[in-house]
């Protein structure tokens, strides 16, 4: 599985974002969300800036597979254990978010277009949600108590 993963589901996916290959995409990206489980965290964590680009693809399809897998990418668990870190997610934090919000946004600001993306919208809340600790921990550092001398 990792060898086909390698030799044509990367490739694929590392291709520019908006080309003639949105149904290869698709498929590519389908096979991630397959098989996610299956593949070993060090891919996951390669593939996740590739999926992250791939929101901004004009096909609706490609955009939409794309929140969905990294969606349930966020969720993944082991041993009732996330498998991703806040500190493993946090360098595509900025992407993430600024490329979830313009994949909502897509369609202007009727509230009925709007709710059309509901993949973009769970997983831009379940990334928000399963990482609050690491967002409180930027906008709240801990702060140290004043000794008593």
């Amino acid at each position: 599985m990792q060898e086909f993963f390698q030799l044509q589901v990367l490739p694929a996916l590392s291709s520019a974002v908006n080309d003639d290959l949105a149904v290869l995409k698709a498929d590519s990206i389908k096979f991630v969300h397959t098989f996610r489980n299956q593949l070993p965290k060090p891919i996951l964590l390669a593939t996740f800036p590739l999926l992250v680009n791939h929101l901004a693809a004009e096909s609706t399809v490609v955009a939409t597979y794309s929140a969905i897998t990294l969606e349930r990418i966020i969720a993944l668990k082991v041993a009732g254990q996330d498998v991703f870190s806040p500190q493993e997610l946090a360098p595509f934090l900025q992407t993430l978010l600024q490329s979830l919000f313009a994949l909502i946004k897509r369609e202007g600001d009727d509230p009925a277009k709007l709710a059309e993306n509901d993949p973009a919208m769970k997983s831009m809340f379940l990334f928000l949600f399963k990482k609050r600790a690491f967002f409180h921990s930027l906008f709240f550092p801990p702060t140290k108590k004043p000794s008593c001398a």
